[in-house]
């Protein structure tokens, strides 16, 4: 890969991380999906709020002008990436203190 056309992937991966920040605060869906992981249990129902969030991301990123191929592939690492997130802050909250509240990264 060029240099140039890394730079490119680059800036797509920026605007698509810019895209999904959007999301999180201002998609009622998206929003609604992250608070359901707060309570997921197992890892059945994270692996389904983690696809609807994925299908959610791909539609926004496509929408605003990446290529389907790109968001196909960016969007699965995006979702994931919140899963996580929000697993790890409940995690290492829930270690601290018997009462915890999740907060998004």
């Amino acid at each position: 890969m060029t240099q140039a056309a890394e730079l490119e992937v680059m800036a797509i991966l920026n605007k698509a991380n810019l895209i999904v920040d959007q999301l999180k605060e201002r998609s009622p869906e998206v929003v609604r999906l992250m608070r359901q992981l707060q309570e997921v249990i197992n890892d059945y129902e994270r692996d389904i709020c983690r696809n609807k969030l994925r299908a959610q991301y791909e539609a926004a990123l496509h929408q605003e002008g990446i290529s389907p191929e790109l968001a196909c592939a960016f969007s699965p690492i995006l979702a994931y990436n919140t899963v996580r997130d929000i697993k790890l802050v409940f995690v290492k909250r829930g270690e601290s203190s018997a009462h915890t509240s999740v907060e998004f990264l």
